[in-house]
């Protein structure tokens, strides 16, 4: 399970040593369901100032949907695992990252998909982002039997 706020930014004042007259606070939740995402936002709107003078204006958005497991999804990964022991012998394991992907868009639409089974590496959007070249045959043999089976 993620943290609540394992992504934001602050910004405010022209020093830390300094109050500042405005303040903005951007918090990046990740929710693993649009009910999750309806609770968070009710508890965002229970935020309230601790301070007389503190004014608080709050609004939220949804940047994409989550990608909700779904029985076809589930069908999906089945595949995907069946390839990757078939062809890899290779346990493939679920996880969720609370990251998002254009994926979440065509999965809210109801089109089974799975995500991350493109090029393995690490570093995402950093300076040290790179990709394990020595993986690329497997991934493409792994992407390869799922369309064959589909």
């Amino acid at each position: 399970m993620w943290s609540v706020c394992d992504r934001w930014n602050i910004s405010g004042g022209i020093g830390v040593n300094v109050v500042p007259e405005l303040m903005e606070v951007e918090i990046d939740i990740p929710v693993r369901t649009m009910e999750d995402f309806g609770r968070m936002m009710t508890k965002m709107k229970e935020v309230t100032p601790f301070h007389p003078e503190i004014r608080l204006h709050m609004k939220g958005y949804m940047n994409r949907p989550p990608m909700e497991r779904t029985d076809a999804i589930g069908s999906l990964y089945h595949l995907a695992q069946l390839v990757a022991h078939e062809e890899l012998d290779l346990h493939l394991e679920e996880t969720g990252t609370g990251g998002v992907s254009d994926g979440n868009f065509i999965a809210a639409c109801g089109t089974p998909t799975l995500d991350g089974l493109g090029a393995r590496g690490d570093g995402a959007h950093a300076v040290h982002e790179h990709v394990r070249v020595e993986e690329m045959q497997r991934r493409a043999v792994l992407l390869a039997g799922i369309m064959e089976r589909l």
